[in-house]
């Protein structure tokens, strides 16, 4: 009997997608093997989100009722939280044949058959930890199907005009793409700006700059980018998979080890972080540098092309089979 897949996972304005968006290549994978997927989570005012996973024809408990479904002991439960309790009794359901998690540095020290390292950084398996196995490293970073189409499809040559597509995720904290904007405008530079954001701004801004709201269109304006700017989440990895150049902020303390990480491996360029106030400073020099160095735009483009193929979610799903047949 094939085993079932319960994915639990939230996603809002104020948590962001990162959760729901870090499993959603993985239950694209297993789906597509013909497992059943449910998940299990709450979502709020993110209709985009509910559209991807209706996408692979999961079936969605959208409660904040962990409990409200029904387990059997040939089920696997696969979690991505910062905030679910160590002793959920979720977790701690005998039930379960096994259970996965999806995490990094601030996941919480989760109870697990296996833990799926999503940073940069090379996390140990400490004498503390209570995974029983563990993977971690940029070869099982995992992008989504539509990513991975965008990347054979699009043309990321440099072109007279230089495209840019600006995201500060589900979020956008503290404004992040409004920020950026009023950065590039100062730079005297033809480029076109996408700009995805959770709200129109309420300044002036020239023609170079288009807004639209973060969904689904985000992938369609992806064909012909070859800059990128967005904060250190999830999103992040989609765009160095597509073998852009990328720039990033560092909205919250979650996003401090990708921020500092993709820098310190060359895939990235930072330019500031929000502070406590939640204030952004970000640097106008680097951000000129971003967008005019071809020298530090070839160096990033190559750098991530050998190390994001897109083949992350595929070499999980079979690592956790492996462990589940």
């Amino acid at each position: 009997m094939k085993p079932k897949f319960i994915v639990q996972a939230d996603a809002g304005p104020l948590i962001g997608a990162g959760h729901i968006m870090r499993c959603l290549p993985l239950i694209e994978a297993l789906t597509e093997l013909k497992y059943e997927v449910e998940v299990l989570g709450t979502i709020i005012n993110l209709p985009w989100v509910i559209d991807a996973l209706t996408n692979t024809g999961v079936k969605i408990h959208n409660s904040s009722d962990k409990l409200d479904i029904s387990i059997s002991t040939n089920d696997v439960l696969i979690l991505d939280s910062y905030t679910l309790p160590v002793e959920s009794p979720l977790i701690l359901n005998k039930k379960w044949s096994k259970i996965i998690v999806i995490g990094d540095l601030y996941t919480p020290n989760y109870l697990c058959d296996l833990f799926i390292n999503m940073s940069m950084s090379q996390l140990a398996r400490s004498s503390k930890s209570r995974a029983r196995n563990f993977l971690s490293g940029p070869e099982y970073i995992m992008t989504r199907n539509e990513i991975i189409k965008a990347k054979s499809s699009a043309n990321l040559q440099q072109v007279l005009k230089q495209k840019i597509l600006v995201s500060g995720g589900a979020s956008d904290f503290e404004n992040f793409t409004h920020e950026v904007v009023k950065k590039l405008m100062m730079i005297d530079f033809n480029f076109e700006v996408c700009v995805f954001s959770k709200q129109s701004p309420n300044f002036f801004h020239d023609s170079r700059f288009t807004f639209k709201s973060l969904g689904s269109d985000l992938v369609k304006e992806i064909e012909g980018v070859n800059l990128f700017i967005s904060t250190a989440g999830t999103s992040a990895f989609d765009f160095l998979t597509l073998g852009g150049v990328l720039a990033l902020g560092c909205a919250v303390e979650n996003q401090i080890e990708n921020y500092v990480q993709l820098q310190v491996n060359g895939l990235a360029i930072g330019v500031g972080e929000c502070d406590k106030n939640g204030v952004w400073n970000l640097d106008s020099e680097k951000l000129n540098s971003f967008l005019a160095d071809k020298e530090l735009q070839d160096k990033l483009i190559a750098r991530s092309k050998n190390l994001f193929k897109g083949e992350g979610a595929m070499k999980i799903t079979n690592e956790i089979l492996n462990l589940v047949l």
